[in-house]
């Protein structure tokens, strides 16, 4: 067994603050975002930050991890011209089939104390991945009676979409952002050393994929998905340079309550050959109480 996160996190006991991570959302890392994920309605430019990667990276000083899974609660979009702060800690440790895993919360907030959004992370270390974490194809999501299949939302990622992004995420942290995020060359960016880890090409960040999730939900549930969604994501395949993607949804009515329904939502993004690279679920309240 490797146990590369138990080796690292072991000095750090359960609830301390892992680091601090501040940004300014200006409107030209806004539009540069926007442009990035091609949507224009994209409202949440920190979820291409990876806080918790990068509050991560600075306390461990170390860049070797996977994400396996990610779930946000979404309060309020960031405002312009206002600054952001994260802040992180461990909540737990713990043993799944064998590999060491560490959960990690983080939490944001603008310079006003407004909230934005809550994560949470497990992460493991990207030697110890186990393999055959392999996306399933659409025809094994279930369909409940009535549900609603959503119109999907289909991507082309390029080696220059990758760098758009990575530009984009660069400009958002400026000098909070982590050394390794800040050199060039990195998994994200460079072909010639994805190619040297034993990978076909350029791979995409995560935090991409998720956008794309993310517009599915918007176009279909607007300011009540911003204020008040949730999201639970699975990252099983990379997305590669090259590869035409597709955000799909099956979404029915959980239940209601006061006239308000709550909507559960299965999410997968599909690849060309398809293969599941993200599978989650969201839940969406409407109306939502925070809007």
């Amino acid at each position: 067994m490797i146990s590369g996160n138990k080796n690292r996190f072991q000095g750090i006991p359960l609830g301390q603050q892992l680091g601090f991570l501040e940004y300014l959302v200006t409107p030209e890392n806004l539009d540069s975002y926007r442009k990035a994920v091609d949507y224009p309605e994209a409202a949440y430019p920190n979820i291409l930050a990876g806080e918790c990667f990068e509050i991560t990276v600075q306390k461990m000083k170390i860049g070797a991890f996977d994400s396996v899974t990610h779930s946000d609660r979404y309060y309020r979009p960031p405002v312009v011209d206002r600054r952001v702060q994260v802040t992180g800690w461990i909540r737990e440790k713990r043993q799944r089939r064998g590999v060491d895993q560490t959960l990690v919360e983080t939490f944001a907030v603008d310079e006003v104390g407004t909230e934005i959004l809550r994560s949470a992370h497990v992460f493991q270390s990207t030697a110890s991945s186990a393999p055959g974490r392999l996306g399933r194809r659409p025809s094994t999501m279930r369909r409940p009676a009535g549900a609603e299949l959503l119109s999907p939302v289909v991507k082309q990622v390029s080696e220059e979409t990758i760098a758009r992004f990575d530009s984009a995420n660069r400009a958002l942290l400026g000098s909070s952002g982590s050394e390794w995020r800040r050199q060039s060359g990195n998994l994200h960016t460079g072909a010639e050393l994805a190619s040297g880890m034993g990978l076909s090409g350029a791979v995409a960040p995560g935090e991409l994929g998720l956008a794309y999730l993310h517009e599915l939900l918007d176009r279909r549930f607007g300011k009540d998905f911003r204020q008040g969604g949730r999201i639970e994501i699975n990252y099983r395949r990379p997305i590669f340079a090259g590869d035409h993607v597709s955000a799909q949804g099956i979404a029915s009515v959980a239940s209601e309550d006061g006239g308000r329904q709550v909507w559960q939502v299965q999410l997968w993004l599909e690849n060309g050959r398809g293969e599941q690279v993200i599978t989650g679920n969201a839940q969406v309240t409407m109306p939502s109480p925070l809007t």
